[in-house]
């Protein structure tokens, strides 16, 4: 009490005290003005200040009213706040997928550059709309239905997740994984909607090409393995053979399974059935070589095991195959006798 004011004023702000003094003669006002003071021990303080003039009878001004506002943990608080800002942003901004917030009506209050810039629009195009009339969703009112039943059902709590297609500026069309979740506060109200997508198109289309791909393949294989199987099982007179082929399923329908009957020209029949690891086209290939080689090779072997030992040396000094399993036999319809072998076929690299 008594001292000069100024002595509550850091040295560099001393002229703020000056033109505060200036505009109080005249009778001005000065209303929450933010600005610094010192403590007793040299502390800074961020206060709010307020001063009026105070005038006598004739209106002569002859004092001020001071009001100081301490706003230290106000200004911590926004500085705070700032600083999570900042760093909510630079996620929201650089993490490499399409984000955007709603309030609970679906109105979107904010989108990240990566969605603006990956379709096209500008922010004054699409915030204050409701999302899903946004031109993002223009191409079909099944998917801006579905848009608008996911954001009333997530403002409730609950979650939405789709592969979604969407439509960027220049009209192409264009797919979305993409998700809404809720945004809750501290006592767990829902408070905004948060949406995230990630652009998948690529993904999709080249997942679809190999889809198509592994399709003509199949049809392929299929058309081979069915050309290389035999149609009419020839055999001697007096002996009937019967024969079915069944895959275990859609899948391992197309591969390296066969099954034949070869007269030997003695009144002999051999009969074998094989499988080369693996499906597809290349296994079928592969299997029509061995049985062409099992074929021709039968009219000249005593016994099935010297007929599998040079299918084994076929396979080693060719290398069509690592491995393969054949079943083979010999019917003699004169005796009743059936002599059969089994061998599997090793080729390592």
């Amino acid at each position: 009490m008594g001292r000069n004011i100024r002595v509550l004023i850091p040295p560099e702000l001393q002229a703020e005290e000056d033109e505060f003094l200036s505009r109080l003669r005249v009778g001005g006002y000065i209303d929450h003005y933010e600005t610094v003071r010192l403590s007793k021990d040299g502390q800074r303080l961020d206060i709010s200040l307020s001063i009026s003039p105070i005038m006598d009878e004739s209106g002569k001004v002859i004092g001020a009213a001071k009001i100081a506002r301490d706003i230290t943990k106000r200004k911590q608080a926004d500085e705070q706040l700032r600083a999570t800002t900042a760093k909510f942003e630079s996620v929201f901004n650089q993490s490499g997928i399409f984000a955007a917030i709603l309030d609970l009506e679906g109105t979107l209050l904010e989108i990240n550059d990566l969605a603006l810039e990956s379709g096209g629009y500008t922010k004054d195009e699409v915030l204050g709309r409701a999302f899903w009339s946004t031109a993002w969703w223009r191409g079909s009112d099944e998917i801006q239905a579905r848009i608008r039943s996911a954001s009333a059902r997530v403002a409730e709590g609950g979650r939405f997740r789709d592969t979604l297609h969407y439509w960027v500026a220049s009209g192409a069309e264009r797919i979305f994984d993409f998700a809404m979740h809720p945004i809750r506060d501290e006592l767990g109200e829902v408070r905004f909607i948060y949406t995230a997508g990630l652009d998948v198109t690529q993904r999709i289309r080249a997942e679809e090409a190999l889809r198509v791909r592994e399709a003509e393949e199949r049809e392929i294989a299929l058309g081979l393995q069915r050309a290389l199987l035999p149609r009419n099982l020839v055999v001697s007179p007096g002996v009937s053979v019967a024969a079915r082929y069944e895959a275990a399923s859609a899948a391992l329908e197309v591969g390296g399974d066969w099954y034949d009957v070869v007269p030997l020209g003695d009144g002999r029949v051999a009969v074998t059935v094989g499988d080369v690891v693996g499906h597809g086209l290349e296994a079928a290939a592969v299997m029509g070589q061995l049985r062409t080689a099992l074929a021709a090779l039968a009219p000249h072997t005593q016994s099935p095991g010297d007929l599998l030992t040079r299918l084994d040396a076929f396979v080693a000094s060719t290398g069509i195959t690592d491995f393969a399993t054949v079943c083979y036999g010999v019917l003699d319809p004169s005796t009743s006798t059936f002599e059969t072998r089994r061998l599997a076929i090793h080729q390592f690299s």
